[in-house]
């Protein structure tokens, strides 16, 4: 009931092909499953991972005559560079894209937050004041070194006003996909869905 505007879909298409992740979230060093289907008659495609444009890994997938789906994996290096949201694209053997699926990797090492207020509960306009603790792979871990962090503090009743997809994202999903695909045009809509 909230989508407002027609959008013109391209016209079906005869053959082509279609690539699905058989996972929504990877942990780090797990290789990457896909199902690769293609009605077209191609004997051979390339798997492709990016992040920001840069490429991580990729394969050759041999398609059978039979035309039914091809499960395949990638194995991509465990660094900072290969966490986060991954592109994958399939491409034919002229480098045509033909399908396009985003993906999310956890990261191999986590930040652990812990927030402490001075009090439970404020008045409106009241300052607030937080001790944070940042610790690297849990809260019994080492401090976080080199962490930059920002906090808002929000009154919750302005908050459950607003529409469940207007509300600002949390912490987790701000810090993992904001700055991935949020583009800088403003924050994440509909953020809490995703993580």
């Amino acid at each position: 009931a909230e989508i407002r505007t027609a959008v013109a879909l391209p016209p079906v298409q005869e053959s082509g092909a279609t690539l699905r992740a058989l996972k929504q979230v990877y942990r780090a060093g797990e290789p990457l499953d896909f199902e690769i289907a293609c009605t077209a008659k191609l004997a051979h495609l390339k798997l492709v991972v990016y992040k920001r444009e840069k490429e991580l890994s990729s394969i050759t997938v041999k398609l059978n005559k039979q035309k039914a789906p091809v499960q395949t994996h990638l194995t991509v290096p465990s660094t900072p560079s290969a966490d986060g949201v991954l592109r994958v694209t399939l491409f034919d053997a002229e480098g045509t894209p033909l399908a396009e699926r985003l993906i999310f990797r956890l990261q191999a090492s986590e930040i652990c937050l812990q927030i402490a207020a001075d009090k439970e509960a404020y008045t409106p306009g009241e300052s607030v004041e937080l001790t944070l603790t940042a610790t690297q792979d849990g809260p019994d871990g080492k401090p976080a070194r080199n962490a930059l962090i920002y906090l808002t503090v929000t009154d919750t009743r302005v908050a459950a006003q607003l529409r469940r997809r207007d509300r600002a994202p949390g912490p987790r999903a701000a810090a993992l996909l904001e700055t991935e695909v949020g583009g800088g045009g403003g924050p994440l809509a509909d953020a809490g869905a995703y993580l």
